[in-house]
């Protein structure tokens, strides 16, 4: 793993659902300094093992991926809640993300960030990895925002060439409904002096 970046899978916890069955979930837990993320710390995203699967099965799919990604551990069946078997399992997916995020090209995937540093499911991050590049999904104009999906470095690096200088007032309601809609992209064109490395996108 880069020395700038700090990964742990921690805290797992074992849930009940409405039916009686069970599932363990897992906090993933990052520190870093590496401009690929938009958040230099995160905490509190939980995740369970169908989701790491899910994460894997979909990085494969992706062209820009030049590499062998590394492995799950594998399902188990027969007592996957006891503390041991949770505890080694954890240990697992920790290294599973950890060398995933040693792997430049996954650093470039949005669904890595959304995944690592949000706690969007992954039907909902599915759905924003259709829309258009570089477009955001918009806000409910009643004040409701949508859910903001992490910039990656690839995204930052298209917002930097294509800033200009436009003007440095922010657009009335009249004018984003205009465009069709509030997003952080056109916040930060209409901005010039936006420092894009930071983590939060007004």
């Amino acid at each position: 793993m880069p020395k700038d970046t700090v990964l742990l899978v921690r805290n797992p916890r074992t849930v009940k659902g409405f039916l009686g069955d069970q599932h363990t979930e897992y906090e993933i837990y990052i520190h870093t300094t590496n401009i690929a993320f938009d958040k230099s710390e995160s905490a509190g995203v939980r995740r369970r093992f169908r989701e790491f699967e899910w994460l894997r099965n979909t990085l494969l799919k992706s062209r820009t991926l030049k590499r062998n990604l590394p492995p799950l551990p594998p399902k188990a069946f027969f007592g996957r809640f006891d503390a041991e078997f949770v505890k080694s399992r954890a240990v697992a997916l920790q290294e599973f993300l950890v060398g995933l995020v040693s792997i430049p090209d996954v650093l470039m995937e949005r669904i890595f960030h959304l995944f690592l540093q949000t706690n969007i499911s992954t039907d909902d991050i599915e759905e924003l990895i259709q829309e258009p590049e570089h477009q955001l999904p918009c806000p409910d104009f009643d004040g409701a925002a949508s859910p903001k999906p992490i910039l990656t470095a690839a995204e930052k690096m298209y917002l930097e060439e294509q800033r200009r200088p436009l003007s440095s007032a922010r657009l009335t309601t009249a004018e984003q409904r205009s465009v069709g809609c509030h997003s952080p992209f056109l916040e930060i064109l209409v901005h010039p002096t936006l420092d894009l490395t930071s983590s939060k996108v007004v």
